[in-house]
């Protein structure tokens, strides 16, 4: 069984971070952490400083995300962030 899924782009003024397919996506936004999965309502929030975790491929991967905006429009899901930085593990 595969698990549902939405497009995700997420981009920092240098570059392209990650154009595909995700499972969920937690952000810290100004207002406190905030969780998108499929199928979420469309909606659009202020991104504060803190971790981000995104699953995709059944794996959550964790990156520093600061400032920006999180925009959810038609089941698309967009990170337009200053500053976001994956963490090796």
């Amino acid at each position: 069984m595969t698990m549902a899924s939405f497009h995700l782009r997420i981009v920092t003024p240098e570059s392209l971070v990650y154009d595909g397919e995700a499972e969920r996506i937690v952000v810290r936004t100004v207002q406190g952490d905030v969780a998108i999965l499929p199928r979420h309502i469309d909606y659009l929030t202020a991104l504060g400083e803190g971790e981000a975790r995104v699953t995709y491929g059944g794996h959550v991967h964790k990156a520093r995300c600061c400032g920006g905006m999180l925009h959810v429009s038609g089941g698309n899901v967009e990170v337009l962030s200053t500053t976001f930085e994956w963490i090796e593990e």
